[in-house]
């Protein structure tokens, strides 16, 4: 409603009842009144203090900005002083409530014209208050300098209590206790007995010194109180006894003054003290008494609040029920009396509930409601906090896409308000998305920024987390040792605080390391402390998943009964649970752990295909997001593989091999689906999946398909009849087995090439490349014997093409070699495809799918820098001049012109520099203050392709990043855009070596040869060179999907 109205020549003031609270000022008289705009002031403030009471933040802070303009207008009628005064007092508290909304910007600014104002009229005791208050909220905010300003100010100019948050800055204790005498020289000479009695407290002296100053100033009331901050305090910082001590003595005051109000509260926060400790009795005891005390007085507000501390207290007894039914009771009470704000933080609390419980639905209820308060009041810190609470919530429930959603929400909101700590918790939230994911690098990104976050806001709980996340991220790459110090540390810091959950995981993720260095012992020791906690604690989920592990390790051990015993418990308590998460990966788990103690096959395809079709559910809430499917299928592979596992051990092979392709390239098949608008893909329970027998069309080109299965390498051969043969091998010897760093090549380490970021560093001028020399013959006849030999009487014909399993995508197949020193490449022509469900969608996608005209050339794109590639030039040059087509070269060749004429071409070649990671190429940057110059996956993913072939004449453009679906790199990306094939190098090669390659490659596709013939008698052309003969001049190059030929016309 409009509470203001200024209505013709009377001027007179109402408060009106309408629905919203508008400023309306309407004097028609030039000259007015101090009266009248102190009364339109006055009753302004008045409404403002009733919507704060309210929690109507936001239209408070509306009212009070209009008042301030109201002030601007006439401040010229009032005394210099008066008008600062009413200044102040605006200032002052519109700077509170933007402080409560969460708004630090706002808050800032405003609370630097308070300030001045207070400092104008000579109040400099309100300035330095409010000095000491903005300068907490740039610690909020980080900007720590700024806050040390104000701080330093706020003591020259009082000398006032917040000198003390100097302590929350890297100063030394010498340089603390330097400030702080300087304090109590001047209280002791003012004699200020309270100030003097505070200052001997923060100087480490005897409490009862310092008690007897302040009470010598007859100072009971603000003792009390500040010793009840305190305990609050020393609470949440985990110094429980601390806090105990501190809010005992707050009691006794309160007793001693009859301040009933004080002594509910103490009551309440001693009950949270004795609680945190252990003292069960003791805490329920308290919030007892301030559940007696608030009846006998009427107040509904304190009855709730101990009906808040029951919940915390039953909570953390481990009866849920009562907590939730205490934290009900508490939510009925703050609606009725209208305290949003406590009603919103119970929703909260028992939204916590739910989820630590597993009841992930429910929660959800009330993290939303709690968000709806929060954005009614204005909270923007809380909102932030709901989102981000949301946003695991979700998590949870394997909507890893809606969680992200939400995270970054809470982050946004976050970053606007300059709030620290809450950016910390963001950041670490996102990092467990990517860790989810599989994406360890990213997620160890988001973790760090975390770390440094709660270093600067001194978040113990936080640093201890952190800690393990990136123990966790350092255990994923296989650095054991580093990951094992990193969670030491995070459980020392956990142990410290008694954060119990936080030191029963990380007792966990020890024992997972132990089991892997070797150290059952220490492994089983670390289990089981953990299963004790977990079990204490009620939290259901982690004791389930420590029980299956403890299984695990008994089975491991020999013990096979008490192996089955264990996990029978897991499965037990896991049935109530709803995350899909867990549900799965235990079933699996038991599944695994069953087969190898009782054999049972046929029962345990049955919990593995329950599993299966969990995370098949988990998957199709993961969205559009091609990269959250990707990080997915690699991180929760293990029921798969164990499926095919049973399968082949079934006899059932063909089953398998189907099961392998709903794995593999799965994401790369469904961009395929889309583009081709071919029949969507078959998943474990579809009736009919994918008949793989008809794959393979031509009898002289039979297919391999590889699996590593449980130290076995599988290979699957089908031919044109409709046979599919398996044959298995061990893989001991085997130099590449599953390790994704084991190449065929012995690369350098990265090097920091421009295209590497391309960070524009230099590399050889006449270099795509950067190599040396490596003993190929023993690796190339040793991966022969162990992938060829075993299916080589099943290869006919002329052709093979070839599919991959993780880290044989590095090697350049036809340069195996047999016994007889001969090439696997001279005898076949060597084709890969990411996976047999890819090939047939080429193979069935439309004639006039792909465009049989067009030619896009690009050589030597200038990126900058000296390292030109003049061979790549002359490259693009000779091809252009055979087909009449006009290259785009130097500073021509930018990433805007490239992609404006991608899209409609037949054939793409282009020679540039290649990322070593992922293969993203360098092009010219379209505009060079931007230096966006790389063209990545993400550009090409975004562009509809109608090429037939891509040649990819660049450095590293076949690399890409290991995962469970295979490689997942440039190429890739052409091929999910439409592509048909591309033809790209799994390493570097001299500018020169590449050109002649490439010459003699366009030469045969131009005379009507197809893209495998091209390549075969490229690669014979060169080895029967001696300057070319070396393989890592002949053999980095892959044609990767369909063979194809071109009927050009030049």
């Amino acid at each position: 409603m409009a509470f203001l109205a200024a209505e013709n020549e009377n001027r007179k003031v109402e408060v009106l009842p309408q629905a919203d609270f508008v400023v309306t000022w309407s004097l028609v008289k030039k000259k007015v009144d101090c009266e009248d705009v102190l009364r339109v002031l006055f009753i302004g403030l008045a409404v403002v203090s009733v919507l704060f009471q309210t929690y109507r933040h936001v239209k408070a802070i509306e009212i009070l900005n209009e008042c301030l303009n109201v002030l601007k207008i006439y401040a010229s009628n009032f005394e210099i002083k008066g008008a600062n005064a009413l200044f102040g007092l605006i200032y002052h508290k519109l700077f509170y409530l933007y402080k409560f909304v969460g708004d630090c910007k706002n808050a800032i600014q405003i609370g630097g014209e308070a300030i001045q104002a207070y400092l104008l009229m000579g109040d400099v005791r309100h300035a330095a208050e409010l000095l000491g208050i903005v300068g907490n909220e740039y610690q909020i905010a980080g900007e720590q300098v700024k806050a040390k300003e104000r701080y330093d100010t706020a003591f020259r100019i009082f000398y006032l209590r917040e000198v003390n948050q100097l302590e929350q800055f890297d100063m030394s204790d010498i340089e603390r206790r330097e400030h702080l005498n300087r304090m109590l020289l001047m209280e002791t000479k003012a004699d200020n007995k309270t100030g003097q009695g505070i200052i001997l407290s923060q100087l480490g002296e005897t409490a009862s010194k310092a008690v007897e100053k302040l009470k010598e100033a007859d100072a009971n009331k603000e003792l009390g109180m500040a010793l009840t901050d305190l305990g609050r305090i020393c609470d949440m910082l985990g110094e429980f006894q601390d806090a105990i001590s501190s809010l005992q003595k707050s009691l006794e005051i309160s007793l001693e003054n009859g301040d009933k109000h004080e002594e509910v509260l103490n009551r309440r926060f001693l009950g949270d003290a004795h609680t945190s400790v252990g003292e069960y009795d003791k805490g329920k005891k308290c919030y007892d008494e301030t559940l007696a005390l608030s009846r006998i007085a009427g107040d509904k507000k304190g009855v709730a609040l101990a009906y808040s501390g029951l919940r915390s207290f039953y909570r953390r007894k481990n009866k849920i029920a009562k907590a939730a039914d205490y934290g009900e009771k508490a939510i009925e009470i703050y609606s009725d009396i209208g305290d949003l704000r406590l009603e919103g933080i119970e929703n909260c609390e028992l939204g916590d509930i739910c989820s630590f419980t597993s009841r992930f639905e429910e929660a959800v209820k009330y993290h939303t409601r709690s968000l709806e308060i929060k954005r009614k009041t204005g909270d923007r810190k809380g909102e932030a906090q709901q989102y981000g609470n949301l946003g695991v919530v979700y998590q949870n429930l394997g909507d890893h896409c809606k969680g992200k959603h939400y995270h970054e929400r809470a982050l946004a909101i976050n970053k606007e308000t300059n709030h620290l700590v809450g950016q910390g918790v963001d950041y670490s939230n996102l990092g467990s998305v990517y860790q989810h994911r599989g994406e360890s690098s990213r997620a160890y990104h988001y973790y760090r920024k975390a770390l440094e976050i709660n270093f600067r806001t001194r978040n113990q709980e936080a640093i201890a987390a952190g800690y393990c996340q990136l123990g966790i991220c350092s255990q994923n790459e296989g650095k054991y040792e580093e990951a094992k110090k990193l969670r030491w540390t995070g459980l020392k810091i956990a142990s410290r605080l008694g954060y119990r959950n936080m030191e029963a995981t990380i007792l966990c993720d020890l024992a997972k390391i132990y089991s892997v260095i070797g150290g059952s012992e220490k492994a089983m020791d670390s289990y089981k402390r953990a299963e004790v906690i977990f079990k204490e604690v009620g939290n259901s989920a982690k004791h389930a998943e420590v029980l299956a592990n403890i299984g695990s390790v008994y089975q491991s051990d020999g013990d096979k009964l008490t192996a089955i015993k264990y996990l029978r418990g897991s499965l037990d308590i896991i049935k109530g649970i709803e995350s899909q998460d867990v549900e799965a990966s235990t079933s699996a788990i038991l599944a695994a752990t069953v087969y190898a103690v009782t054999q049972d096959l046929p029962n345990i395809r049955l919990y593995l295909k329950k599993s299966i079709k969990v995370f098949e559910k988990i998957r199709e809430v993961l969205g559009e997001s091609e990269d959250f499917k990707i990080g997915f299928a690699d991180k929760h592979d293990a029921p798969y593989q164990l499926m095919i596992a049973i399968l082949i051990k079934l006899g059932n092979t063909d089953l398998a091999l189907s099961v392998v392709e709903l794995v593999r390239a799965r994401s790369l098949a469904e961009l395929m689906v889309e583009r081709y608008s071919a029949p969507p893909l078959p998943d474990l329970d579809s009736s009919q999946l994918i008949d793989f027998h008809h794959v393979v069309k031509d009898k002289n080109t039979p297919c391999i398909s590889f699996c590593f299965v449980q130290g076995h390498l599988s290979c699957w051969t089908l031919k044109a009849n409709p046979e599919i043969t398996l044959r298995e091998v061990k893989t001991d010897g085997l130099p590449l087995n599953i390790r994704p760093k084991e190449t065929l090549r012995d690369d350098p380490p990265p090097s920091r090439k421009k295209a590497q970021k391309l960070n524009k560093a230099k590399t050889p001028a006449t270099s795509r490349r950067s190599m040396k020399e490596v003993q190929m013959k023993n690796h190339s006849s040793v991966l022969y014997k162990d992938i060829i030999a075993p299916v080589v009487d099943l290869l006919e014909g002329s052709e093979i093409v070839v599919v991959l399993d993780r880290s044989p995508y590095r090697v350049s197949f036809s340069a195996l070699m047999n016994e007889k020193d001969e090439f696997l490449g001279k005898k076949f022509r060597i084709r890969y495809t990411p996976s047999l469900t890819t090939l047939k969608l080429i193979q069935d996608s439309p004639e006039d799918d792909h465009s049989e005209t067009g030619v896009l050339l690009v050589g030597d794109p200038d990126v900058g820098t000296p390292d030109r590639l003049p061979c790549a030039k002359e490259e693009v040059e000779m091809i252009g001049y055979i087909l009449n087509v006009q290259p785009l070269t130097g500073k021509e060749a930018t990433k805007e012109a490239v992609l404006q004429k991608i899209h409609s071409v037949s054939l793409i070649h282009i020679a540039a520099h290649g990322e070593e990671e992922k293969g993203n190429i360098a092009l010219a940057p379209s505009n060079r203050e931007k230096d966006d110059f790389l063209l990545t996956m993400v550009d090409i993913s975004a562009v509809r392709l109608r090429a037939k072939l891509v040649v990819l004449s660049c450095c590293h453009s076949g690399k890409g990043h290991i995962k469970g679906e295979g490689v997942v790199g440039i190429a890739r990306a052409f091929l999910g855009s439409g592509a048909r094939s591309v033809l790209a190098s799994l390493w570097a090669m001299d500018d020169e070596e590449t050109m002649e390659f490439m010459k003699q490659f366009c030469e045969h596709l131009v005379d009507g040869k197809s893209a495998s013939e091209c390549l075969h008698e490229t690669m014979k052309w060169m080895r029967k060179k001696p300057k070319y003969s070396e393989v890592k001049d002949w053999a980095p190059f892959v044609l990767i999907g369909d063979d194809l030929s071109f009927k050009f016309v030049y």
